[in-house]
């Protein structure tokens, strides 16, 4: 009798095991999940951030290139 109630044993624990070591795959994949989504806010915030660079360097240079213009049509009319 002895043999069959540690052999009942063994199969419990066992599957407890196993039925735990589901639950950890199951939190495991929700956590790479989580990582995952996580992951893609930040690299659409650094783009978003890098957009933004962009058009304001864009701007800048556009700013440069106008404030020349305007002050070598203002030195040519102001030289005449």
């Amino acid at each position: 009798m002895e043999d069959v109630d540690d052999v009942d044993r063994t199969s419990k624990s066992w599957s407890q095991g196993r039925i735990q070591q589901a639950g950890n795959r199951e939190r495991e994949g929700v956590k790479v999940e989580k990582k995952k989504e996580l992951r893609k806010k930040e690299r659409k915030k650094e783009r978003k951030k890098e957009r933004k660079e962009d058009e304001r360097m864009e701007m800048d240079e556009w700013m440069d290139e106008w404030m020349d213009g305007w002050m070598d049509g203002w030195m040519d009319g102001w030289m005449d």
